[in-house]
Protein backbone atom coordinates (compact mmCIF):
# COMPACT_ATOMS: atom_id res chain seq x y z
CA UNK A 1 0.00 0.00 0.00
CA UNK A 2 2.66 2.05 0.73
CA UNK A 3 4.76 1.72 -2.78
CA UNK A 4 1.17 2.15 -4.26
CA UNK A 5 0.82 5.94 -2.15
CA UNK A 6 4.01 6.82 -2.88
CA UNK A 7 3.86 6.77 -6.49
CA UNK A 8 0.06 7.46 -6.80
CA UNK A 9 0.65 9.82 -9.74
CA UNK A 10 1.01 7.27 -12.21
CA UNK A 11 -1.14 4.93 -10.83
CA UNK A 12 -4.07 7.38 -12.13
CA UNK A 13 -2.34 8.15 -14.76
CA UNK A 14 -2.50 4.69 -16.04
CA UNK A 15 -6.17 4.28 -14.45
CA UNK A 16 -7.25 7.59 -16.54
CA UNK A 17 -5.69 5.61 -19.58
CA UNK A 18 -7.42 2.00 -19.38
CA UNK A 19 -10.42 4.27 -18.81
CA UNK A 20 -10.42 5.94 -22.17
CA UNK A 21 -9.40 2.34 -23.70
CA UNK A 22 -12.44 0.55 -21.85
CA UNK A 23 -14.64 2.94 -24.56
CA UNK A 24 -13.12 1.52 -27.39
CA UNK A 25 -13.04 -2.15 -25.70
CA UNK A 26 -16.39 -2.24 -25.44
CA UNK A 27 -17.07 -2.07 -28.70
CA UNK A 28 -17.10 -4.49 -32.00
CA UNK A 29 -13.51 -4.74 -32.86
CA UNK A 30 -12.87 -5.59 -36.55
CA UNK A 31 -9.78 -7.02 -36.57
CA UNK A 32 -6.90 -6.15 -39.22
CA UNK A 33 -4.84 -8.37 -41.50
CA UNK A 34 -1.67 -9.34 -38.87
CA UNK A 35 -4.19 -9.29 -35.86
CA UNK A 36 -6.42 -11.96 -37.77
CA UNK A 37 -3.15 -13.89 -38.03
CA UNK A 38 -2.30 -14.14 -34.62
CA UNK A 39 -5.65 -15.00 -32.94
CA UNK A 40 -6.29 -18.12 -36.07
CA UNK A 41 -2.54 -18.79 -34.64
CA UNK A 42 -3.47 -18.82 -31.10
CA UNK A 43 -6.92 -21.24 -32.21
CA UNK A 44 -4.61 -23.28 -34.20
CA UNK A 45 -1.81 -24.22 -31.09
CA UNK A 46 -4.81 -24.45 -29.00
CA UNK A 47 -6.49 -26.82 -31.11
CA UNK A 48 -3.98 -29.01 -32.02
CA UNK A 49 -4.04 -27.92 -35.63
CA UNK A 50 -7.73 -28.68 -36.27
CA UNK A 51 -8.94 -24.78 -36.27
CA UNK A 52 -7.18 -21.99 -37.08
CA UNK A 53 -4.47 -20.76 -38.96
CA UNK A 54 -0.38 -21.49 -39.43
CA UNK A 55 2.73 -18.69 -40.33
CA UNK A 56 6.08 -19.98 -39.79
CA UNK A 57 7.21 -16.40 -39.99
CA UNK A 58 5.44 -15.49 -36.82
CA UNK A 59 6.64 -15.38 -33.39
CA UNK A 60 4.62 -17.57 -30.85
CA UNK A 61 4.79 -15.42 -27.79
CA UNK A 62 1.27 -13.25 -28.26
CA UNK A 63 -0.29 -16.85 -29.71
CA UNK A 64 -0.02 -18.88 -27.32
CA UNK A 65 -1.35 -16.10 -24.44
CA UNK A 66 -4.13 -15.12 -26.67
CA UNK A 67 -5.23 -18.83 -27.70
CA UNK A 68 -5.55 -19.51 -23.47
CA UNK A 69 -9.21 -17.24 -24.23
CA UNK A 70 -10.45 -18.70 -27.09
CA UNK A 71 -9.89 -22.25 -25.21
CA UNK A 72 -11.56 -21.01 -22.08
CA UNK A 73 -14.31 -19.98 -24.68
CA UNK A 74 -14.68 -16.66 -23.69
CA UNK A 75 -14.89 -13.67 -26.51
CA UNK A 76 -12.24 -13.70 -27.90
CA UNK A 77 -11.88 -10.69 -29.39
CA UNK A 78 -12.75 -8.54 -26.22
CA UNK A 79 -10.19 -10.55 -24.20
CA UNK A 80 -7.35 -10.22 -27.08
CA UNK A 81 -7.53 -6.53 -26.91
CA UNK A 82 -7.86 -6.43 -22.71
CA UNK A 83 -4.78 -8.59 -22.91
CA UNK A 84 -2.95 -5.54 -25.32
CA UNK A 85 -4.70 -2.73 -23.26
CA UNK A 86 -3.07 -4.03 -19.86
CA UNK A 87 0.67 -4.50 -21.43
CA UNK A 88 0.32 -0.77 -22.58
CA UNK A 89 -0.25 0.08 -19.32
CA UNK A 90 2.76 -2.46 -18.15
CA UNK A 91 4.77 0.07 -20.57
CA UNK A 92 3.67 3.17 -19.15
CA UNK A 93 4.51 1.93 -15.25
CA UNK A 94 7.90 0.38 -16.60
CA UNK A 95 8.80 3.58 -18.37
CA UNK A 96 7.60 5.86 -15.02
CA UNK A 97 10.01 3.43 -12.57
CA UNK A 98 12.62 3.19 -14.97
CA UNK A 99 12.58 7.14 -14.69
CA UNK A 100 12.38 7.61 -11.43
CA UNK A 101 15.32 5.15 -10.92
CA UNK A 102 17.56 6.85 -13.43
CA UNK A 103 16.67 10.63 -11.83
CA UNK A 104 13.56 11.30 -10.21
CA UNK A 105 9.69 9.85 -10.34
CA UNK A 106 8.60 13.07 -11.72
CA UNK A 107 10.70 12.76 -14.99
CA UNK A 108 9.38 9.28 -14.89
CA UNK A 109 5.73 10.53 -14.66
CA UNK A 110 6.82 12.96 -17.64
CA UNK A 111 8.28 10.37 -19.68
CA UNK A 112 5.36 7.98 -19.19
CA UNK A 113 3.02 10.76 -20.12
CA UNK A 114 4.19 11.58 -23.24
CA UNK A 115 4.26 7.82 -24.36
CA UNK A 116 0.95 7.61 -23.10
CA UNK A 117 -0.74 10.46 -25.56
CA UNK A 118 2.03 9.52 -28.83
CA UNK A 119 -0.87 9.20 -31.29
CA UNK A 120 1.38 5.38 -32.79
CA UNK A 121 0.96 4.20 -28.69
CA UNK A 122 -2.40 5.09 -28.10
CA UNK A 123 -3.50 3.71 -31.29
CA UNK A 124 -1.70 0.50 -31.47
CA UNK A 125 -2.38 -0.14 -27.80
CA UNK A 126 -6.01 -1.40 -29.01
CA UNK A 127 -4.74 -3.78 -31.75
CA UNK A 128 -3.90 -7.12 -30.91
CA UNK A 129 -0.02 -6.97 -32.24
CA UNK A 130 3.55 -7.84 -30.97
CA UNK A 131 5.19 -4.34 -30.36
CA UNK A 132 3.63 -3.67 -27.34
CA UNK A 133 3.21 -6.86 -25.44
CA UNK A 134 7.25 -7.44 -26.65
CA UNK A 135 8.31 -4.09 -25.52
CA UNK A 136 7.09 -4.45 -22.03
CA UNK A 137 9.05 -7.66 -21.58
CA UNK A 138 11.69 -5.52 -22.80
CA UNK A 139 11.24 -2.74 -20.10
CA UNK A 140 10.94 -4.99 -17.81
CA UNK A 141 14.56 -6.55 -18.56
CA UNK A 142 15.77 -3.31 -18.41
CA UNK A 143 14.13 -2.47 -14.96
CA UNK A 144 15.81 -5.28 -13.46
CA UNK A 145 18.93 -4.53 -14.68
CA UNK A 146 19.12 -1.19 -13.28
CA UNK A 147 17.70 -3.10 -10.01
CA UNK A 148 21.04 -5.32 -10.61
CA UNK A 149 19.05 -8.07 -10.14
CA UNK A 150 20.28 -11.64 -11.26
CA UNK A 151 21.24 -11.64 -15.23
CA UNK A 152 19.82 -15.07 -15.43
CA UNK A 153 16.21 -13.29 -14.79
CA UNK A 154 17.84 -10.72 -17.38
CA UNK A 155 18.04 -13.22 -20.33
CA UNK A 156 15.12 -15.00 -19.33
CA UNK A 157 12.83 -11.57 -19.99
CA UNK A 158 14.87 -10.74 -23.05
CA UNK A 159 14.17 -14.00 -24.32
CA UNK A 160 10.08 -13.32 -23.66
CA UNK A 161 10.79 -10.72 -25.27
CA UNK A 162 12.09 -11.92 -28.58
CA UNK A 163 9.25 -14.59 -28.54
CA UNK A 164 7.15 -12.29 -28.88
CA UNK A 165 8.68 -10.54 -31.50
CA UNK A 166 11.82 -11.55 -33.26
CA UNK A 167 14.15 -8.11 -33.98
CA UNK A 168 13.48 -8.17 -29.69
CA UNK A 169 16.06 -10.17 -29.88
CA UNK A 170 18.70 -7.45 -30.61
CA UNK A 171 18.26 -6.85 -26.27
CA UNK A 172 20.24 -9.90 -25.72
CA UNK A 173 23.26 -8.12 -27.90
CA UNK A 174 22.73 -4.72 -25.98
CA UNK A 175 22.73 -6.16 -22.41
CA UNK A 176 26.40 -8.19 -23.77
CA UNK A 177 27.65 -4.90 -24.47
CA UNK A 178 26.50 -3.24 -21.33
CA UNK A 179 28.49 -6.31 -19.39
CA UNK A 180 31.56 -5.48 -20.96
CA UNK A 181 31.51 -1.76 -21.50
CA UNK A 182 30.41 -1.54 -17.20
CA UNK A 183 30.65 -5.16 -14.81
CA UNK A 184 33.43 -6.16 -13.15
CA UNK A 185 32.97 -9.85 -13.68
CA UNK A 186 32.47 -9.92 -17.57
CA UNK A 187 32.43 -13.68 -18.01
CA UNK A 188 30.41 -15.26 -14.79
CA UNK A 189 27.30 -12.17 -15.81
CA UNK A 190 27.51 -12.96 -19.57
CA UNK A 191 27.27 -16.26 -18.66
CA UNK A 192 24.50 -15.82 -16.54
CA UNK A 193 22.65 -13.62 -19.63
CA UNK A 194 22.83 -16.52 -21.91
CA UNK A 195 21.89 -19.21 -19.89
CA UNK A 196 18.74 -17.25 -18.63
CA UNK A 197 18.18 -16.39 -22.66
CA UNK A 198 18.35 -20.05 -23.06
CA UNK A 199 15.99 -21.07 -21.21
CA UNK A 200 13.26 -20.15 -23.39
CA UNK A 201 15.24 -20.02 -26.82
CA UNK A 202 16.34 -23.91 -26.51
CA UNK A 203 13.00 -25.05 -26.82
CA UNK A 204 11.83 -22.41 -29.61
CA UNK A 205 14.95 -24.13 -32.09
CA UNK A 206 13.33 -27.62 -30.62
CA UNK A 207 10.18 -27.03 -31.60
CA UNK A 208 11.61 -25.43 -35.27
CA UNK A 209 13.55 -28.96 -35.74
CA UNK A 210 10.60 -30.80 -35.02
CA UNK A 211 7.95 -28.45 -37.30
CA UNK A 212 10.48 -28.00 -40.48
CA UNK A 213 12.74 -30.34 -40.60
CA UNK A 214 10.91 -32.27 -43.48
CA UNK A 215 10.61 -29.01 -45.24
CA UNK A 216 14.80 -27.91 -45.68
CA UNK A 217 17.85 -29.19 -46.98
CA UNK A 218 19.86 -29.16 -43.29
CA UNK A 219 19.06 -28.68 -39.78
CA UNK A 220 20.54 -25.24 -39.18
CA UNK A 221 17.31 -24.08 -41.47
CA UNK A 222 15.42 -25.98 -39.74
CA UNK A 223 16.45 -25.18 -36.28
CA UNK A 224 15.72 -21.15 -37.27
CA UNK A 225 13.38 -21.63 -40.06
CA UNK A 226 10.51 -18.60 -38.60
CA UNK A 227 14.57 -16.32 -38.52
CA UNK A 228 15.03 -16.69 -41.99
CA UNK A 229 12.01 -16.12 -43.34
CA UNK A 230 11.71 -13.14 -41.32
CA UNK A 231 14.91 -11.70 -42.29
CA UNK A 232 13.83 -12.02 -46.18
CA UNK A 233 10.51 -10.07 -44.62
CA UNK A 234 13.02 -7.09 -43.28
CA UNK A 235 13.46 -5.96 -47.02
CA UNK A 236 9.05 -6.18 -47.72
CA UNK A 237 9.41 -3.57 -50.81
CA UNK A 238 5.71 -2.39 -50.15
CA UNK A 239 7.08 -0.29 -47.03
CA UNK A 240 9.99 1.06 -48.58
CA UNK A 241 10.92 4.00 -47.07
CA UNK A 242 13.72 6.60 -46.63
CA UNK A 243 16.24 6.93 -44.05
CA UNK A 244 14.95 9.48 -42.05
CA UNK A 245 11.45 8.61 -41.91
CA UNK A 246 11.42 7.68 -37.89
CA UNK A 247 13.04 11.17 -36.83
CA UNK A 248 10.82 13.17 -39.16
CA UNK A 249 7.32 10.91 -38.40
CA UNK A 250 8.05 10.80 -34.57
CA UNK A 251 8.62 14.47 -34.33
CA UNK A 252 5.45 15.42 -36.16
CA UNK A 253 3.86 13.08 -33.59
CA UNK A 254 5.04 14.89 -30.50
CA UNK A 255 7.44 17.77 -30.48
CA UNK A 256 8.17 17.04 -27.28
CA UNK A 257 10.82 14.44 -28.17
CA UNK A 258 13.11 17.53 -29.33
CA UNK A 259 13.79 17.13 -26.00
CA UNK A 260 15.92 13.79 -26.43
CA UNK A 261 18.84 15.76 -28.36
CA UNK A 262 19.66 18.06 -25.88
CA UNK A 263 19.11 14.82 -23.90
CA UNK A 264 21.74 13.44 -25.84
CA UNK A 265 23.81 16.59 -25.01
CA UNK A 266 23.71 16.01 -21.17
CA UNK A 267 24.15 12.51 -20.87
CA UNK A 268 27.88 13.24 -23.09
CA UNK A 269 28.52 16.46 -21.37
CA UNK A 270 28.99 14.70 -17.73
CA UNK A 271 29.16 11.35 -18.69
CA UNK A 272 30.16 10.04 -15.24
CA UNK A 273 27.36 11.57 -13.52
CA UNK A 274 24.81 10.74 -16.14
CA UNK A 275 26.75 6.75 -16.63
CA UNK A 276 23.40 4.98 -15.46
CA UNK A 277 21.47 6.27 -18.34
CA UNK A 278 23.75 4.13 -20.76
CA UNK A 279 21.65 1.43 -20.68
CA UNK A 280 18.71 3.48 -22.26
CA UNK A 281 21.34 4.95 -24.79
CA UNK A 282 22.37 1.42 -26.04
CA UNK A 283 19.20 -0.04 -26.18
CA UNK A 284 17.48 3.23 -27.87
CA UNK A 285 19.97 3.97 -30.37
CA UNK A 286 20.90 -0.09 -31.57
CA UNK A 287 17.15 -0.13 -31.71
CA UNK A 288 17.21 3.22 -34.14
CA UNK A 289 19.60 2.31 -36.09
CA UNK A 290 18.51 -1.58 -37.06
CA UNK A 291 15.05 -0.23 -37.88
CA UNK A 292 16.37 2.65 -40.05
CA UNK A 293 18.95 0.84 -41.68
CA UNK A 294 15.93 -2.43 -42.93
CA UNK A 295 14.12 -1.75 -45.96
CA UNK A 296 10.99 -2.25 -44.30
CA UNK A 297 10.09 0.40 -42.10
CA UNK A 298 6.62 0.96 -40.51
CA UNK A 299 5.76 3.78 -38.12
CA UNK A 300 4.30 0.87 -35.39
CA UNK A 301 7.47 -0.43 -35.67
CA UNK A 302 9.20 2.55 -33.77
CA UNK A 303 7.07 1.31 -30.46
CA UNK A 304 10.71 -1.09 -29.81
CA UNK A 305 12.07 1.78 -28.87
CA UNK A 306 10.24 4.83 -28.50
CA UNK A 307 9.79 4.53 -24.76
CA UNK A 308 13.42 5.06 -24.04
CA UNK A 309 13.59 8.22 -26.01
CA UNK A 310 10.73 9.31 -24.02
CA UNK A 311 13.07 9.04 -21.14
CA UNK A 312 15.82 11.00 -22.80
CA UNK A 313 13.68 13.44 -24.22
CA UNK A 314 12.51 14.01 -20.25
CA UNK A 315 15.61 13.88 -19.26
CA UNK A 316 16.67 16.64 -21.49
CA UNK A 317 13.68 18.88 -20.45
CA UNK A 318 14.85 18.58 -16.88
CA UNK A 319 18.36 19.40 -17.42
CA UNK A 320 17.56 22.16 -19.59
CA UNK A 321 15.13 23.85 -16.82
CA UNK A 322 17.88 22.78 -14.45
CA UNK A 323 20.54 25.08 -16.23
CA UNK A 324 18.05 28.21 -16.70
CA UNK A 325 15.86 28.02 -13.86
CA UNK A 326 17.19 31.31 -11.70
CA UNK A 327 16.11 33.53 -14.25
CA UNK A 328 11.92 34.56 -13.25
CA UNK A 329 10.36 33.83 -16.47
CA UNK A 330 11.48 30.22 -17.25
CA UNK A 331 9.26 28.41 -14.92
CA UNK A 332 6.14 29.82 -16.25
CA UNK A 333 7.04 29.69 -19.44
CA UNK A 334 8.43 26.12 -19.18
CA UNK A 335 5.10 25.31 -17.82
CA UNK A 336 3.55 26.47 -20.81
CA UNK A 337 5.28 24.93 -23.36
CA UNK A 338 4.94 21.98 -21.53
CA UNK A 339 0.96 21.92 -21.73
CA UNK A 340 1.30 23.03 -25.32
CA UNK A 341 3.28 19.73 -26.08
CA UNK A 342 0.78 17.69 -24.60
CA UNK A 343 -2.01 19.21 -25.94
CA UNK A 344 -0.33 18.94 -29.62
CA UNK A 345 0.35 15.08 -28.73
CA UNK A 346 -3.42 15.14 -27.39
CA UNK A 347 -4.61 16.58 -30.69
CA UNK A 348 -2.25 13.87 -32.86
CA UNK A 349 -3.47 11.32 -31.13
CA UNK A 350 -7.28 12.36 -31.79
CA UNK A 351 -6.91 12.62 -35.49
CA UNK A 352 -4.96 8.99 -35.64
CA UNK A 353 -8.01 7.94 -33.58
CA UNK A 354 -10.34 9.50 -36.37
CA UNK A 355 -7.95 7.81 -38.37
CA UNK A 356 -7.85 4.30 -37.12
CA UNK A 357 -10.74 3.54 -34.98
CA UNK A 358 -13.16 4.50 -37.86
CA UNK A 359 -14.15 0.80 -37.70
CA UNK A 360 -15.19 0.84 -34.21
CA UNK A 361 -18.87 1.40 -34.71
CA UNK A 362 -21.76 0.81 -32.52
CA UNK A 363 -22.78 -2.17 -34.69
CA UNK A 364 -20.66 -4.80 -36.20
CA UNK A 365 -19.06 -3.70 -39.72
CA UNK A 366 -20.51 -5.09 -42.70
CA UNK A 367 -17.78 -6.72 -44.37
CA UNK A 368 -17.86 -8.93 -41.13
CA UNK A 369 -20.83 -11.31 -43.06
CA UNK A 370 -18.28 -11.78 -45.91
CA UNK A 371 -15.30 -13.19 -43.41
CA UNK A 372 -18.30 -15.56 -42.09
CA UNK A 373 -19.41 -16.62 -44.99
CA UNK A 374 -17.32 -19.58 -45.54
CA UNK A 375 -18.43 -21.22 -42.51
CA UNK A 376 -18.59 -24.69 -44.45
CA UNK A 377 -16.95 -27.87 -43.41
CA UNK A 378 -13.86 -29.04 -44.59
CA UNK A 379 -10.30 -27.17 -45.34
CA UNK A 380 -10.12 -24.05 -46.70
CA UNK A 381 -7.20 -22.27 -48.35
CA UNK A 382 -7.30 -18.61 -48.12
CA UNK A 383 -6.13 -15.88 -49.59
CA UNK A 384 -6.85 -13.62 -46.56
CA UNK A 385 -6.39 -14.61 -42.79
CA UNK A 386 -8.96 -12.65 -41.60
CA UNK A 387 -11.74 -15.17 -42.17
CA UNK A 388 -9.74 -17.81 -39.89
CA UNK A 389 -10.00 -15.32 -36.79
CA UNK A 390 -14.14 -15.45 -37.44
CA UNK A 391 -14.31 -19.11 -37.93
CA UNK A 392 -13.81 -22.39 -36.61
CA UNK A 393 -12.36 -23.65 -39.18
CA UNK A 394 -8.84 -25.15 -40.43
CA UNK A 395 -7.02 -22.76 -43.23
CA UNK A 396 -4.32 -23.38 -45.29
CA UNK A 397 -2.74 -19.23 -46.47
CA UNK A 398 -1.81 -18.87 -49.72
CA UNK A 399 -1.78 -15.05 -50.17
CA UNK A 400 2.37 -14.59 -50.48
CA UNK A 401 3.80 -13.27 -53.53
CA UNK A 402 1.69 -15.09 -56.85
CA UNK A 403 4.69 -17.42 -57.80
CA UNK A 404 4.58 -19.15 -54.18
CA UNK A 405 0.94 -18.60 -53.70
CA UNK A 406 0.54 -21.10 -57.42
CA UNK A 407 2.93 -23.07 -55.50
CA UNK A 408 0.78 -23.48 -52.54
CA UNK A 409 -2.40 -24.21 -54.31
CA UNK A 410 -0.63 -26.78 -56.49
CA UNK A 411 0.07 -28.76 -53.34
CA UNK A 412 -2.74 -28.62 -51.52
CA UNK A 413 -5.45 -28.60 -54.39
CA UNK A 414 -5.91 -31.88 -53.85
CA UNK A 415 -6.30 -31.69 -49.67
CA UNK A 416 -8.72 -28.91 -49.80
CA UNK A 417 -12.58 -28.61 -49.86
CA UNK A 418 -12.70 -24.86 -50.89
CA UNK A 419 -10.86 -21.59 -51.98
CA UNK A 420 -11.01 -18.22 -50.89
CA UNK A 421 -9.55 -16.12 -53.37
CA UNK A 422 -8.95 -12.54 -52.37
CA UNK A 423 -7.79 -10.08 -55.33
CA UNK A 424 -5.81 -8.23 -53.05
CA UNK A 425 -4.16 -10.89 -51.72
CA UNK A 426 -0.81 -9.22 -52.84
CA UNK A 427 0.04 -5.68 -54.79
CA UNK A 428 1.01 -5.60 -57.97
CA UNK A 429 3.55 -3.10 -58.99
CA UNK A 430 4.12 -4.54 -62.49
CA UNK A 431 2.66 -6.36 -65.27
CA UNK A 432 4.49 -9.70 -64.64
CA UNK A 433 3.19 -9.38 -61.36
CA UNK A 434 -0.78 -8.81 -62.56
CA UNK A 435 -0.05 -11.52 -65.21
CA UNK A 436 0.94 -13.91 -62.19
CA UNK A 437 -2.00 -13.30 -60.64
CA UNK A 438 -4.81 -13.81 -63.55
CA UNK A 439 -3.41 -17.02 -64.25
CA UNK A 440 -3.56 -18.20 -60.37
CA UNK A 441 -7.31 -16.80 -60.64
CA UNK A 442 -8.10 -18.53 -63.88
CA UNK A 443 -6.38 -21.87 -62.99
CA UNK A 444 -8.53 -21.88 -59.76
CA UNK A 445 -11.79 -20.93 -61.62
CA UNK A 446 -11.30 -23.86 -64.13
CA UNK A 447 -10.72 -26.89 -61.62
CA UNK A 448 -13.11 -25.60 -58.60
CA UNK A 449 -16.84 -24.24 -58.17
CA UNK A 450 -17.32 -20.64 -57.63
CA UNK A 451 -20.07 -20.86 -55.44
CA UNK A 452 -19.92 -17.14 -54.19
CA UNK A 453 -18.55 -13.18 -54.96
CA UNK A 454 -18.83 -10.14 -53.61
CA UNK A 455 -16.61 -7.19 -53.18
CA UNK A 456 -17.30 -4.09 -50.12
CA UNK A 457 -15.04 -1.35 -49.06
CA UNK A 458 -12.55 -2.42 -52.18
CA UNK A 459 -11.68 -5.70 -50.95
CA UNK A 460 -13.19 -8.49 -53.64
CA UNK A 461 -13.37 -12.31 -52.80
CA UNK A 462 -14.57 -14.99 -54.32
CA UNK A 463 -15.47 -18.68 -52.69
CA UNK A 464 -14.97 -22.08 -54.49
CA UNK A 465 -15.54 -25.16 -54.00
CA UNK A 466 -13.58 -28.21 -54.76
CA UNK A 467 -14.53 -30.11 -57.91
Amino acid sequence: MSKIKENWEIFVLVLFFLGIKLFFLLKPHLVSWDEAVYLAIGKFIWSWGQVGIWEKIRPLGLPILLGIFWKLKLNYFLWAEALVNLFAAGNLILVYFIGKKLYHKYLGLMAALFLGVMPIFFSQSSLILTSIPSTFFALLAVYFYLLRRSFVLIGLFSALSFLFRFPQGLLLICFLLLIWLKEKNKINQTIKLISGFLILFVPFIVANYFLYITEVSNIFHALFRPLILGVMHQANPFNAQYSFFYFEKLFQQNYFLVFSLLGLVFFIKDFKKNKKWLVVWVIGLIYLGYFTYIINKQLRFSLAFLPYFCLVAAFGFYEFYNLIKERKIVQPVFSFVLVLFVIFSVVGMVRENDRDYLWRLDYEHPIVDIYRYPNFEGRILTGNPIPAAYLERLFVSFYQDPPTAREVYDLEKSKIDYVIYFEQFYPCWNEECVKLKGELFDLIEEENELIYSTSLNGQDFYFFESI
